[in-house]
């Protein structure tokens, strides 16, 4: 079999990183590579090598004569997770540039159809402008370890909108201070809920859907 372009692995790495990162596969959940491949138009193969360079990002699992899984996100995993992601960004916030345009501010808090998706977005897009490239790498990492939070959030999650609000509100007035309270408290929230989502997940895993 021909070996692809550089060009056209590429793509299908980014291709197979956008499904695994769409939020339809749960964590621990086993990717069924033929599907995906079909699904893609790619072959297997080209998934398998994109897969693999995806388990060296630590997004998924390689297990021998098992295939590949999505990372499990296991009760104390998620506190890791929210603890890391939550202390980067106070760095973020307190290295945030707020020089530039509150307008510009203001368009990057727009799509709020899903306010864990747009806190989501809005962290990232703090990190941006603090300047610091490495920051924002580990805080996309830390995010894109919950992308199926970020998809499925507004059932495993109480109604985040206020939070997204209030957030969006404090960033583009540039009120880095009362951004970096509210990020507290709303870092208590996740925290208070962790049971819950590692119940909802396990419940996805094994039926293969959310619970209402």
């Amino acid at each position: 079999m021909a070996k692809p372009s550089p060009l056209k692995a590429m793509q299908a790495y980014e291709a197979v990183k956008q499904e695994v990162l769409s939020g339809r596969l749960a964590p621990g959940e086993w990717i069924d590579v033929n599907a995906m491949a079909s699904a893609l138009a790619i072959s297997i193969t080209t998934v398998r090598l994109a897969l693999y360079k995806l388990a060296g990002e630590e997004l998924v699992e390689g297990h021998p004569r098992q295939g590949f899984f999505m990372r499990p996100l296991t009760e104390s995993a998620l506190q890791d997770l929210f603890a890391v992601r939550e202390a980067l960004q106070l760095i973020a916030i307190r290295f945030a540039q707020i020089g530039n345009s509150a307008a510009l501010r203001e368009a990057i808090c727009q799509n709020a159809a899903n306010p864990v998706a747009a806190i989501d977005g809005l962290f990232r897009d703090i990190a941006v402008f603090s300047g610091h490239d490495e920051l924002s790498q580990w805080i996309e990492r830390a995010g894109n370890r919950l992308a199926f939070l970020r998809e499925n959030g507004r059932r495993l999650l109480p109604d985040l909108r206020p939070d997204q609000e209030a957030m969006a509100a404090l960033w583009i007035k540039g009120d880095l201070q009362s951004l970096e309270a509210h990020l507290l408290r709303f870092g208590q929230t996740l925290r208070q809920h962790i049971p819950e989502i590692s119940a909802q997940l396990r419940t996805k895993r094994h039926s293969g859907s959310v619970a209402s």
